[in-house]
This record gives C-alpha cells, structure tokens and sequence, in this order.
C-alpha cells in the first residue's frame, strides 16, 4: 500500500506527498469564485464523506437539505463532494483507501457547516477489526475523526457529524461489527463535548420499523429516508 501522507494545514489546503497521485488535493479554482461571492446572509456548507451522504444522487440527503431550506426561506449554497465507498483514512498507517478517501473531498472556501460522515467504509474494509479508538479516542481528544474536526474548525466552519442508522436486516454484517457501533457511540459523545459540533444522529429518524426509508439494499436511504435526514439537519440546525 502507497506511503501516502495527507497534510492538513491551517487553512485545510489539503496536500498530498509521496507521489500520491491518486489521492491528489481537489482543484480549488474551479470553486472560489461561487464561495467567495456569497451573500454574507447566505448558509455555506459542504459535505464530505461516504455514500450515506452521496446516496440518491440530486435527491440525496446533502441535495435535498438545500430545497427544504429554501422551502423555510434560508438561503443556503452546499456543495455535496461525498462519494460512495470513501474512506476517512487515505491508506496511511494501514487503513483506508488511498485512491477513494475524504480528505481530498475537501474545497478550501468560506464554509459555515462541514457535514461529514465516514468510518464504517474503513472498518469494514479491515473485516470489521479496525479499533474505533482509530478514529476517536476513548478520551475524545484524539484520533484521525479528531484531527479532521478540528482542522475544520480553525478554518472556521462548524461540523455536522454524522452517526449512521442500523441496517434494515437484523442479520446485516454491519449489525454484528462492534466497532461501527462504537464508533457511532464515540461520535455522539464527541459531539455532546464540544460546542463546535452538532451531532446528525440518523437512526434518529430511520429504522428498521419504518421500512419505506430504507433503500432496497436495507443499509442506504430510499429517497423518502434522505429527506427525512435533510429534515433532521435543518432541524437540529434551527432552521
């Protein structure tokens, strides 16, 4: 596996090194113009991360938040860069997928909310024995989930974290893999610990009692069940 170092600076110019080609920092030009020229009334946010978020396409979960909140008159620009099967780690270390991870998801830009979800993709890639202590210490204060967070923050955005909800089927892999599990359960401590954190708990909103928000593989969204997320967000966001 490729030795491939990502650096997040201070100001999240995600930059990769080793000859990392794969894993390269997103093309940043393309977007300054629609960032840089918001209204300072307008919410920005962007969403990194797996396919929770990239699931349903232009009616995903990122997608159909920037209706509803058009709906409740909130003018809102959000840039949905989450893609199905990433990683939060790039490779390094061991774990992750260095040619499909979310740091180099990342635009650089004036964004009020990072929504980010990951992990699962990098545990279950390790056949479920990947430690969640990986990604979020049992003290909180550490892991790569952490390190992440808090590049976000001194770029000046708040995050929204996303907890997944539990498969449809009982007898799902993801249902007997602790470490997802605990994982989640680090996340929504993480997120109770800190101001600069809004928790999206999902399994909030979607389980295996109301069939209709699964998809028909019984781990993603239906289309009913991204709004339902989108729905959640704007809610806990006080919108």
């Amino acid at each position: 596996m490729m030795n491939c170092r990502v650096l997040l600076m201070s100001m999240l110019l995600v930059l990769v090194t080793c000859g990392c080609s794969s894993a390269e920092a997103p093309n940043l030009s393309s977007n300054d113009s629609t960032v840089t020229s918001r209204s300072s009334a307008t919410l920005t946010m962007q969403a990194l991360g797996d396919s929770i978020l990239d699931w349903n396409e232009e009616l995903s979960t990122p997608d159909v938040l920037a209706e509803i909140l058009k709906e409740r008159g909130v003018s809102a620009q959000i840039l949905n860069n989450a893609v199905s099967g990433a990683t939060l780690g790039c490779g390094d270390n061991g774990y992750g997928d260095p040619d499909n991870c979310v740091p180099p998801q990342y635009v650089q830009g004036q964004w009020d909310y990072i929504l980010m979800s990951g992990g699962a993709n990098d545990i279950d890639l390790a056949d479920c024995e990947l430690s969640a202590d990986t990604f979020v210490s049992p003290q909180l204060d550490a892991g790569y989930t952490v390190e992440l967070i808090d590049g976000f923050v001194a770029a000046g955005s708040k995050v929204l974290l996303y907890s997944y909800f539990y498969p449809r089927d009982a007898n799902h892999r993801f249902n007997s893999c602790t470490p997802i599990f605990t994982l989640m359960e680090r996340y929504k401590a993480l997120a109770k610990s800190r101001d600069d954190i809004i928790l999206v708990d999902a399994s909030s909103v979607i389980s295996s009692a109301d069939t209709e928000m699964y998809d028909e593989d019984g781990v993603h969204p239906s289309e009913k069940g991204s709004r339902k997320v989108a729905e959640l967000i704007a809610n806990v966001l006080g919108l």
